[in-house]
C-alpha cells in the first residue's frame, strides 16, 4: 500500500514538473516569437524610414536641377506643374523598382546679404507603402553666373594689366603683380567685389598699392558650377517648336554673319546652335543665340553684335563649351587686338579642365571683352582663364546679359529635417 502511494506521489510530481516545463517552454517560445516580431517590425520601420528619406532627398535634388534651369521654378504656381507623389525608381522608367514617392514645395527665401536671393525647398518623402513620412527643408542660394565678370569653382589668377569692371568669384584668387614692370603697367583693377570660396592671395590684397578693388573682399559659400547640360541643349536644338534650333552631329564652323549657310534658309534665325563636336566661330551677330559645343569652341576672330542689328535691345550671344574655349595660335597677328562680346562658359568635360585661354606663341595687343566668363578650371594653382599673352586685358561686364537658355547657380546653404506640420515657407533669419 505504501509502495503504491509512493509511486502515485512520484507520478504526480513528474506530471506537475512536465506541466511547469511545458509552460516555461511555451512562455520562452512566446517571448522569442514576440521579440522576433518586434525585430521584424523594427527592421521594416527602418526600411520605411530609409525609403522615405531617400525619396525626400531625391525631391531636393530634383528641385536643384529645376532651379538651375529656371530660378523662378515654383511647382504648382506660375504656370509650373505641381510635383506631388512623384515616384522614386531605382531604375528610371521602371515602375516595378519604385521605393517611395516625393512631393516638392518651393517658397521665397528672401535676400541673403551679400550673397543673393534664396529659395526655401521642402521635400516630403514617403515609403512605397505609405507607412512613414520624412521631410527635408533646405534653403537654396540662387545666383546668376553672368552677374560676375568672371566666376569659377577653381582658380583665378589676375596679372598686371588686368582691368575688370564688376564682381569676380573663385575658389582661390591670386593677384600676381609683376614688380619688374614700370609702375604705370603694374596695376590690377577690380571695379566691384572680390568673392572667394577658400583663399585669396595675398590675404589682404587691398594693402598692395598696385591692386585696386573698389568693393569688398568677401567669402562666398561653396558652389556647384552650373555647367553645360548637353542632353538639355541637344534636345532644344532638335526641337522645331516653339524655337528654331540647329543640330550638327559633328564638328561645325559658324559664321555669325551668314547663318543661312547652315540650312540654306535666308530667314534662318536660330535661338540655339548645337554641335556634337568642336565649333569654330567668328563674325557679327544680329540676333541673340546660344552656341553649344560638346567639345571645344575655337574663336576664329572678333565676335561682336552687328551695329545695324535693328533690335530694341542689343543682341547677345552665349558660347557654351563642354570642354574649353580657345583662341588658337595664329588667329590674332603679332601685336594685334581681339574683340569679344559674349557670355562664355567652359565646363571641362572629358580630359579638359574647363578653361578659357589664348594659345598664341607671340605677344598680342589688346583683348577687349564685354560680357561674362564662367569656367570650371583645374584648380591646384592653375588659372582657369589665361589670356595674359595679350599685353592688356580689358574686361567690361554687361549687367543686362540675357542669353537664351542660360544656366544658374543653385546651392544648398542650410539643410534640416522638418515635419509636414511646420509652417512653410519659414521666416528667414
Amino acid at each position: 500500500m505504501k509502495l503504491t502511494t509512493r509511486r502515485q506521489s512520484e507520478s504526480g510530481f513528474i506530471l506537475i514538473s512536465a506541466v511547469f516545463v511545458a509552460l516555461f517552454l511555451t512562455l520562452l517560445l512566446g517571448a522569442a516569437f514576440m521579440r522576433s516580431q518586434m525585430q521584424i517590425r523594427e527592421a521594416a520601420m527602418r526600411r520605411y524610414a530609409q525609403e522615405a528619406f531617400y525619396a525626400a532627398e531625391s525631391g531636393v535634388d530634383r528641385a536643384l536641377f529645376e532651379l538651375r534651369q529656371n530660378p523662378n521654378w515654383t511647382p504648382g504656381a506660375g504656370g509650373f506643374a505641381a510635383v506631388v507623389d512623384e515616384p522614386l525608381e531605382t531604375i528610371p522608367g521602371d515602375a516595378t523598382t519604385t521605393i517611395g514617392f516625393y512631393s516638392i514645395n518651393v517658397g521665397n527665401g528672401g535676400f541673403l546679404a551679400p550673397l543673393g536671393d534664396t529659395r526655401w525647398v521642402r521635400s516630403i518623402g514617403r515609403d512605397i507603402d505609405n507607412n512613414l513620412t520624412r521631410v527635408i527643408l533646405a534653403r537654396v542660394l540662387i545666383d546668376d553666373p553672368s552677374r560676375f565678370i568672371m566666376s569659377t569653382p577653381g582658380v583665378l589668377r589676375f596679372k598686371s594689366g588686368s582691368q575688370l569692371d564688376a564682381d569676380v568669384l573663385g575658389n582661390e584668387l591670386f593677384f600676381d603683380v609683376n614688380t619688374t614692370l614700370p609702375a604705370a603697367q603694374r596695376a590690377i583693377d577690380v571695379n566691384g567685389d572680390v568673392l572667394y570660396i577658400n583663399n585669396v592671395n595675398p590675404s589682404d590684397p587691398m594693402a598692395d598699392p598696385d591692386i585696386n578693388i573698389s568693393g569688398n573682399v568677401t567669402q562666398y559659400p561653396s558652389i556647384t558650377f552650373p555647367g553645360v547640360d548637353l542632353s538639355r541643349y541637344s534636345s532644344l536644338a532638335t526641337s522645331n517648336s516653339p524655337l528654331n534650333g540647329y543640330y550638327s552631329a559633328s564638328d561645325l564652323t559658324v559664321d555669325l554673319e551668314n547663318l543661312s549657310t547652315l540650312n540654306n534658309d535666308p530667314l534662318f534665325d536660330p535661338l540655339i546652335i548645337y554641335a556634337d563636336g568642336d565649333i569654330r566661330i567668328t563674325g557679327e551677330f544680329s540676333d541673340s543665340v546660344v552656341v553649344v559645343a560638346s567639345g571645344n569652341i575655337y574663336i576664329e576672330g572678333d565676335i561682336e553684335p552687328d551695329p545695324a542689328h535693328g533690335l530694341a535691345q542689343p543682341p547677345q550671344i552665349g558660347l557654351f563649351a563642354k570642354q574649353d574655349v580657345i583662341i588658337e595660335d595664329g588667329v590674332v597677328p603679332a601685336g594685334g587686338d581681339l574683340n569679344l562680346e559674349a557670355f562664355v562658359i567652359a565646363d571641362g568635360g572629358g580630359s579638359s579642365n574647363g578653361e578659357f585661354n589664348a594659345e598664341s606663341t607671340v605677344g598680342l595687343g589688346n583683348f577687349n571683352f564685354t560680357g561674362s566668363i564662367s569656367v570650371r578650371g583645374e584648380g591646384g594653382g592653375t588659372t582657369g582663364i589665361d589670356l595674359s599673352i595679350f599685353a592688356t586685358r580689358s574686361y567690361t561686364h554687361n549687367p543686362n546679359l540675357s542669353v537664351p537658355f542660360s544656366p544658374y547657380i543653385a546651392n544648398i546653404i542650410s539643410w534640416q529635417e522638418s515635419t509636414v506640420a511646420d509652417v512653410f515657407p519659414p521666416v528667414a533669419n
